[in-house]
């Protein structure tokens, strides 16, 4: 299917991974994540997207996913956070009150509190005319906002102050082994503490096995996701059975883990 084709039949679906309290074992959201047709080339969201910045159409595909991530997250809305993605890009020139994810929330009557809007790492922010009263406006709603990637790409700590955030969302590559990295560790713990301070909660991301959720439950690192806790499926799913196991053998010695 040719892409211009993917936009005018809105053929992309959005499957869902959660987002888990490391401080209570309890999914706290899910994560939508766009998918291109099955079989076809562009069925990964990198490639998927990569053609869209060929055809200059990223606002389009970027709007469509989240319209498409509400409307399917609908049945499961009112007790979870609905994590959704926006690129710096389709920012630019943006009225949220009149954009089709407006018009989504409002025709479904979805609670904004509800809804945790991520602006990924694409394209730094300070391209962005009128970045924080764009944000000012989303956030007049009730929507929280998560800074996506942070430790890669365009999210340093520049990006931090000027959008604080109420979510920072850890890149994988920070964390990869972290429990074997003294160095790993040693940054992220700042990065917690600093989010601490800062009243951000920190979400670590690519999570692939038991020794990297333990090390980052010692940390106190607020939230985790990543495939050892779920891998992306399509309609919203509990942790696996082996996260649960970690998650209730950690945490019934860890009394005192903060909230």
């Amino acid at each position: 299917m040719e892409f211009s084709q993917i936009l005018d039949t809105e053929s992309i679906n959005m499957v869902f991974q959660p987002i888990v309290h490391l401080g209570t074992g309890k999914i706290l959201g899910y994560e939508a994540l766009c998918r291109g047709p099955i079989k076809s080339p562009l069925h990964f969201p990198d490639l998927l997207f990569e053609m869209a910045k060929h055809n200059n159409k990223v606002s389009t595909l970027d709007e469509l996913t989240r319209k498409k991530a509400i409307e399917k997250f609908l049945p499961y809305s009112e007790n979870n956070k609905l994590f959704i993605n926006m690129t710096p890009i389709s920012l630019n020139g943006y009225d949220f009150f009149t954009s089709s994810t407006f018009k989504c929330l409002e025709d479904n009557k979805v609670n904004p509190e509800n809804i945790v809007l991520e602006i990924t790492e694409q394209a730094p922010i300070d391209k962005v005319d009128n970045f924080e009263a764009i944000i000012k406006d989303i956030r007049s709603l009730g929507i929280k906002i998560a800074l996506d990637d942070v430790g890669s790409g365009y999210s340093g700590l520049k990006t931090i102050l000027k959008v604080m955030p109420d979510y920072i969302k850890i890149d994988m590559d920070l964390t990869r082994n972290i429990h074997k990295d003294n160095m790993r560790r040693n940054l992220v713990k700042c990065l917690i503490n600093m989010c601490r301070d800062c009243d951000m909660k920190i979400i670590v991301e690519g999570i692939e096995c038991k020794e990297e959720l333990e090390t980052l439950m010692d940390l106190g690192a607020y939230g985790g996701q990543g495939y050892f806790l779920q891998k992306p499926v399509d309609s919203p799913e509990d942790i696996s059975t082996e996260c649960k196991e970690v998650l209730k053998n950690y945490l019934s010695k860890k009394t005192d883990y903060r909230e």
